[in-house]
């Protein structure tokens, strides 16, 4: 089914009359280091965390400055003694890569390298691999560059941009990307703002070996030399090479944070053959990567927010707390944790053994029964294999209701009562292994304070929740397979995992896997809709 939909500026979707609550994405499947700086650092100027499954962390030496903007902020290097370096041995001898980063920078033409991230301790002569901007196209400009070599450096790839008419010194925002394929004898492709750039390869092969004890560094070398005085953003890097398509989609998600307009789109074909065109959500199916929380032999498995805020989950007034789960089996004679601050006074969402889903203090108790037992809560058939949508809401009359799938459950209850703030966790609680875990799939989850989002029935929401609603303090979207659920609300908490967390994605589940496409129809213009890529039903 179409819809009237058209992507704004600012890359949010406008829906049937009103804003939906989708943002740009990245592209997820084999992303091995995200470095985000608006969304992983919280002002830190010592460390620089990772936000993907991987969660490396970046010291940043000699305290390189850290701006925060709006919707962006970043870091600046002097070019000398200021870089970031990672603690762990990684991305080494990678057969195919990707590397891509975020940068600003007015330093002028130097007979030397300008690392912007790279695994040596020398661009020249150190084996390993590098981006960089180059001095050797000529006399007088900058240009994109990128190496693998052997120790040494008589033997190496290396592939720079030829077209010096597109800077990348001139004190604009650019997001350069290079690939790598067939290995490190292979071939790089080098891109500026999502476009592809035109490369001269002079390289000396063969490469036998570019491993290297050194760490990926970002703005320097691993020893700190060949520095870029600048600002650097954003970092991701990829154990493959992505497509033309998907360097383009990762430049339009995020362009908007810096000011910069979404780049003409890529046309694409269809087994139709009508032509769609990728939109910064095209060709990465909206697949709404989910964590297995197991629990057997209670031995529970759970994702957690580090120690909060005094009073962070405490709700003493209005409050929304939602989550999607799918329920594998029950586990008999339990309560289950799905999410929330599991302690003595602490508010959850939970199945109790009783076979009442609905919200309550631990242990269930006082508070918790009032709650459930006064109709509360209610039952979910267990043979039922499919996605629910909870939410618990309290309005500022501190009305409380339970909502599943959009629908009131119960007559609700009146309750004016704070709940114990403490360690916000999801699949299970937090002290782990006290037999309250839950056998579900887990998907996006959104807690807002001071706000009661739903107030009426409502249609099944959209699996990706806004992070940007008032009152956020926890949002985390579990975009697409072996993505790492990035808190992004303005906390950009750095969950942790506890037990067997496994990741799958909707087709596991017959639930599809919706790509938003977009056709040109017979008069011209332009339509937006959703694609289901299991059943093509659109």
């Amino acid at each position: 089914m179409a819809i009237s939909t058209r992507l704004t500026n600012t890359g949010t979707l406008f829906t049937n009359g009103k804003f939906d609550e989708i943002t740009g994405m990245i592209v997820g499947n084999n992303l091995i280091t995200n470095l985000d700086s608006f969304k992983s650092t919280k002002n830190n100027t010592s460390v620089w965390y990772d936000v993907s499954k991987n969660q490396y962390q970046f010291n940043l030496n000699n305290s390189p400055t850290y701006t925060v903007l709006s919707s962006s902020s970043y870091y600046t290097f002097n070019g000398t003694n200021q870089y970031a370096l990672a603690t762990s041995n990684y991305a080494d001898s990678l057969g195919e890569m990707t590397v891509t980063a975020w940068i600003r920078t007015t330093t002028p033409y130097v007979a030397r390298f300008f690392t912007i991230v790279g695994k040596t301790d020398n661009n020249e002569f150190g084996a390993g691999w590098g981006m960089t901007l180059w001095p050797g196209v000529d006399a007088a400009h900058l240009v994109l560059a990128f190496q693998t070599q052997n120790l040494g450096g008589a033997n190496y790839t290396f592939f720079y941009q030829n077209n010096t008419s597109l800077p990348l010194n001139d004190g604009a925002w650019h997001y350069v990307a290079v690939t790598l394929t067939g290995g490190i004898n292979g071939t790089a492709s080098l891109y500026r703002d999502g476009i592809p750039l035109t490369v001269t390869d002079s390289s000396v092969r063969p490469v036998t070996n570019d491993s290297t004890s050194s760490h990926v560094s970002i703005g320097a070398t691993s020893l700190g030399t060949e520095g870029l005085p600048g600002d650097i953003a954003d970092v991701q890097i990829y154990n493959r090479a992505l497509s033309a398509s998907e360097i383009l989609n990762n430049y339009n998600a995020d362009s908007a944070r810096y000011g910069l307009s979404p780049t003409s789109a890529v046309p694409v074909k269809r087994e139709d053959s009508a032509t769609i065109y990728a939109s910064s959500f095209d060709e990465i199916s909206i697949r709404l990567g989910s964590l297995q929380c197991n629990a057997t032999g209670g031995a529970d498995a759970f994702i957690n927010t580090p120690v909060p805020a005094a009073g962070m989950f405490s709700f003493p007034g209005a409050f929304t707390v939602e989550c999607f789960i799918y329920w594998i089996n029950r586990r008999t004679g339990s309560n289950e944790h799905f999410i929330g601050v599991l302690q003595t006074g602490g508010f959850v969402i939970a199945h109790y053994a009783n076979g009442f889903i609905g919200p309550a203090t631990y242990p269930v108790t006082g508070v918790g029964n009032m709650l459930y037992n006064t109709g509360f809560g209610t039952t979910i058939p267990w043979n039922t294999l499919q996605w629910y949508h909870l939410a618990v809401t309290r309005d500022s009359s501190n009305f409380l209701r339970m909502w599943i799938n959009g629908v009131q459950a119960g007559p609700g209850v009146t309750y004016a009562g704070s709940f114990t703030s403490g360690v916000f966790s999801a699949g299970s609680d937090y002290n782990g292994g006290t037999g309250n875990g839950a056998n579900i799939y887990l998907s996006n989850l959104r807690v807002v304070n001071g706000a009661a989002v739903y107030n009426a029935p409502f249609s099944y929401p959209n699996k990706v929740l806004n992070p940007s609603y008032p009152g956020t303090i926890l949002a985390l979207n579990m975009y697409s397979n072996n993505t790492w659920p990035r808190d992004s609300s303005p906390n950009y908490y750095v969950m942790t995992t506890t037990g067997v967390v496994t990741w799958v994605t909707n087709g596991a589940f017959n639930q599809g896997n919706l790509s938003l496409k977009q056709r040109q129809l017979a008069d011209g213009t332009l339509q937006t809709y959703w694609f289901d890529e299991k059943t093509g039903i659109t």
